[in-house]
């Protein structure tokens, strides 16, 4: 087995305990989901994250905002209550009567937080899955900027 495990054109070295470790399609499908590819950048009104999830139901994301953080949590639905998605057709919900040898299609669960600046407006946050993406969209607001001279005692 190689020393280097490859993951999204990065190379990571491993040492010889822990590659059966991760090895275990149990603990790639921990990694996978914590390594959830996402952009994140500024235009004049707002702040956008992208967070690539292609192959999910979107009625199984959750986003939740408190105080200056926001959270994006995705909880699949167990094999023993396998409906289909009705927006589309994905591959990470298995079906009843399948068999499978391998799969390796399967989306984990998975959080990610993102710690907001203060300037966003929390009440027009909005967001969509397209295309496998899900963009939020943090609209910007003026943040006043309070100057006081303090004396020195």
């Amino acid at each position: 087995m190689s020393k280097y495990l490859i993951k999204h054109d990065t190379i990571f070295p491993l040492t010889s305990l822990f590659e059966n470790v991760l090895s275990s399609d149990a603990m790639l499908k921990k990694v996978r989901g914590n390594m959830t590819p996402i952009n994140i950048y500024e235009e004049h009104k707002e702040y956008v994250i992208e967070i690539a999830i292609p192959g999910i139901c979107k009625k199984h994301l959750k986003l939740l905002t408190h105080t200056n953080t926001l959270k994006v949590i995705y909880e699949p639905i167990s094999e023993e209550k396998s409906d289909r998605c009705e927006e589309t057709s994905t591959v990470s919900t298995p079906l009843p009567d399948r068999v499978y040898f391998k799969k390796e299609f399967e989306i984990p669960s998975f959080e990610r937080t993102f710690e907001i600046p203060k300037n966003i407006d929390s009440a027009n946050i909005k967001s969509a899955y397209v295309d496998g993406v899900l963009i939020i969209h943090l609209p910007k607001v003026e943040v006043e900027v309070f100057e006081k001279e303090i004396s020195i005692l």
